[in-house]
């Protein structure tokens, strides 16, 4: 568990999502960024970290279309699903 990835969660989930991204609440990215925030740690099982790098990869593609604050907000939520993976 690392507490400055659990706040970085945080900070993100507290972040404001673009407007231009057309954003739907309640994602895949945002459910697993969520729940280590909420816990600090995810028991993934493959499946699971298979979905997830699935996620991370979606918003790295989605993030390089993108630009300003679309683009941050994307490729911030990549690097938390990539370090949450890292972890598990």
């Amino acid at each position: 568990m690392s507490t400055e990835l659990q706040q970085r969660a945080k900070t993100f989930l507290k972040r404001a999502v673009p407007a231009d991204l057309g954003y739907v609440s309640g994602s895949a990215s945002e459910r697993f960024i969520a729940a280590y925030a909420k816990s600090g740690r995810l028991n993934l099982d493959e499946e699971m970290c298979e979905l997830m790098e699935m996620c991370a990869a979606e918003a790295e593609g989605a993030s390089a279309e993108q630009a300003g604050e679309a683009q941050a907000y994307l490729s911030e939520s990549a690097g938390i699903l990539r370090e949450i993976l890292k972890e598990s």
